[in-house]
């Protein structure tokens, strides 16, 4: 998979110097933009992480049973509708980039549940789940607050379900190709 990473990047660098060779110019700024927002390409700044961990008690249970799904005990866990939500109101407040589990999202990434499964695109996470957005790292932050989803962390609590958000000086998210986000200090 490395190996056809390295060519697919390779490739695309190609075929930018060729595309700028008989255009004469630099990529334009919708293109730039469509880009970052498709999640094609190398988006670097500040932001935030945000780790959210399911209860000790589903993560002792079978994953691969409908314990995730929910529908043979009461043990409240995340779902892909709490990530999509999450990337939702990180989008809203400023978000450049995000990456769960260090999957990049694009604008036609799916957050979505197969069996007892959350799937990032065709990838499957597990808990503990790192969210990470580069944007205004204060506004990102206040954003994702206690005081303004306070129902919403407080039924995480009820659950057990653990969450840390913190801000981070600077990070580099690379393009959606299997390159993931990292905390560059």
């Amino acid at each position: 998979i490395d190996e056809l990473t390295t060519d697919v990047n390779n490739l695309r660098s190609q075929v930018d110097e060729q595309s700028k060779k008989i255009s004469g110019s630099v990529k334009s700024d919708t293109l730039i933009q469509d880009e970052m927002v498709n999640g094609a390409t190398v988006v670097e700044g500040e932001g935030i992480t945000m780790t959210l961990a399911d209860p000790i008690a589903a993560s002792q249970s079978d994953q691969s049973s409908s314990t995730r799904v929910g529908t043979s005990t009461n043990i409240r866990v995340i779902t892909d509708l709490d990530l999509q939500q999450l990337v939702s109101l990180m989008f809203q407040n400023g978000a450049e980039a995000i990456a769960i589990n260090g999957n990049r999202l694009g604008a036609q990434t799916s957050i979505r549940k197969a069996g007892g499964h959350i799937l990032i695109g065709m990838t499957a996470i597990q808990s503990p789940y790192t969210i990470e957005a580069i944007g205004d790292k204060s506004a990102l932050a206040e954003a994702m607050g206690k005081k303004k989803l306070a129902s919403l962390y407080d039924s995480f609590k009820e659950a057990g379900i653990e969450y840390t958000i913190n801000q981070i000086d600077e990070y580099r998210a690379c393009g959606i190709n299997g390159i993931h986000l990292y905390a560059l200090n």
